[in-house]
């Protein structure tokens, strides 16, 4: 074990490789839980991650493991985490892992090394096809996950069912694999993650469109996916109003090349140097526009622009189709008092029958 400079801060680094980084965080005082997060992201030069505030303000002891930009924890094996962070978990009486999208998919293979208790947001790597040979937890975890991305129904069909057959589903539409940061915009976050860290107990959340880039911006990006194009413009306009995102701006700007309106997407590209690198702009809208020559004289090409679904990493998605809520139009954008209530039941679908999985011990 190797302690940095913030000692003052109870900082210490467990491992630190090419791949991948684990820094334990201690808590002021002692704490009987240990919370462990997974980064999503390229945060192999981050510390502190994504739950250090929560882990701060309720005092737990934190963990946060990351990654080297363009890896999947592929370096760090089940056994390697399990020898780190083992002595760490038997001083504490509750420890629970945490992590979103990748990280959701780390959590869910790593977890059980420690016996933890799993929150898997969005679990995904496109990478893994298959339901994976890791220690399987005591306690069944809990999967936040948006059941309108049928890309990621999928996965957790074909790989997280089988390992894990009485998890428990939380179903957050249009929240795409940004379902942490959709609690956090409606002040929701906290509240469902300490009820489940402390209590082992999933509450009932509701989330709200209205004030929501992250809803407005996977709503338009499946009514796009229908070439409904003037709804789909509708609320990806208002997603970027609300705050810019990249998947906001590319969604968007599809909408623009698959009804070759080269203007406004000329005009988008300028406001998307207002907030995002210019090294990222030129390299999308060089791509847009090529694709924008393409569809004008191919469409089949155009077609093939509507069915694109490009998430916040610029990687490709297929979609789903879209389903409003009962009595609402797919145009309007929902008011505070029209609110999606989250499934926090159990699952979406009919699992296969899943193999018998290895508990730890």
């Amino acid at each position: 074990m190797r302690r940095t400079d913030d000692n003052a801060r109870g900082k210490e680094v467990l491992t630190d490789e090419a791949g991948h980084r684990l820094v334990h965080w201690l808590a002021p005082e002692p704490s009987k839980i240990l919370l462990i997060a997974f980064g999503a992201g390229r945060s192999a030069d981050k510390d502190r991650g994504i739950a250090y505030r929560l882990a701060r303000s309720r005092g737990y002891d934190y963990l946060f493991v990351s990654r080297a930009a363009a890896t999947r924890y592929q370096g760090l094996t089940v056994e390697e985490f399990r020898r780190a962070v083992q002595p760490l978990a038997d001083r504490h009486e509750r420890v629970v892992v945490l992590g979103s999208a990748l990280g959701g998919y780390a959590a869910l293979r790593y977890g059980g090394a420690v016996n933890a208790k799993i929150i898997a947001a969005a679990p995904w790597n496109p990478e893994v096809k298959v339901p994976e040979d890791v220690p399987v937890p005591t306690h069944d975890p809990v999967i936040l996950h948006d059941p309108k991305r049928e890309d990621d129904a999928r996965f957790l069909d074909a790989v997280v069912r089988p390992v894990h057959p009485g998890a428990r589903y939380v179903g957050l539409p249009y929240t795409g694999r940004r379902i942490l940061e959709a609690l956090r915009e409606s002040r929701r976050a906290d509240e469902l993650l300490v009820s489940i860290i402390e209590h082992d107990e999933v509450p009932d959340v509701s989330l709200s469109m209205e004030g929501s880039a992250i809803h407005q911006a996977q709503w338009g990006r499946q009514l796009a996916q229908q070439q409904q194009w003037a709804e789909a413009e509708h609320h990806l306009r208002e997603s970027l109003r609300l705050g810019p995102s990249r998947g906001a701006i590319l969604a968007l700007a599809r909408v623009f090349v698959a009804t070759g309106r080269q203007e406004d997407l000329n005009a988008l590209e300028k406001q998307a140097r207002e907030h995002q690198s210019e090294a990222w702009v030129d390299d999308q809208f060089a791509t847009l526009r090529a694709r924008m020559a393409a569809s004008t004289s191919s469409p089949d090409a155009a077609d093939a622009v509507a069915a694109a679904d490009v998430d916040d990493e610029a990687s490709r998605r297929s979609g789903t189709a879209l389903t409003p809520p009962p009595g609402q139009s797919a145009f309007r954008v929902l008011t505070s008092d029209e609110r999606f209530r989250v499934d926090s039941g159990g699952a979406e679908r009919d699992a296969p029958a899943p193999p018998r999985p290895r508990r730890a011990a």
